[in-house]
C-alpha cells in the first residue's frame, strides 16, 4: 500500500490499450510513457491534517501541460481523517488513454521519454 511506485511505459504508443491506474499510500509516484502518447489524465494527492509533512511538499512535477487545484479547506470525503488535495487534469494528443494518478502525503512524476 505504501512506498515509492515506479513505472515505464514501453511499446508502441498508439498499440492498444494503453491506461494506467497507480496508487501509494505513502511515496512518490513517478510514471514514466513513451512519447506520443495520447492521454487524458487525473491526479489526486491527499495531505492528511497530522501528517509530518508539509502540504506544500505535495506536488504534481510533470513534462506535460497539468492544470493543478489545491483545496484550502480541511475535507472528510474518505473516511474520518481531514485531508486537503492536490488535483491535477490534462489532456496530451486528443486524451485516449485514462491516466489516473492517486496518492496520499507525497509527489507524482510524470516525464516522457
Amino acid at each position: 500500500m505504501g512506498g515509492d511506485v515506479e513505472v515505464k511505459m514501453v511499446g508502441d504508443p498508439k498499440d492498444g490499450d494503453r491506461d494506467v491506474k497507480l496508487t501509494s499510500m505513502g511515496g512518490d509516484i513517478t510514471l514514466v510513457v513513451p512519447n506520443g502518447l495520447s492521454m487524458d489524465i487525473d491526479i489526486e494527492i491527499a495531505y492528511t491534517k497530522n501528517s509530518r509533512k508539509d502540504f506544500d511538499d505535495c506536488k504534481i512535477v510533470s513534462d506535460f501541460k497539468i492544470d493543478e487545484k489545491r483545496t484550502t479547506e480541511w475535507e472528510r470525503k474518505k473516511g474520518n481523517s481531514e485531508r486537503k488535495y492536490v488535483y491535477g487534469k490534462g489532456s496530451v494528443d486528443g486524451g485516449k488513454n485514462k491516466i489516473t494518478i492517486r496518492n496520499n502525503q507525497w509527489k507524482c512524476l510524470f516525464e516522457e521519454r
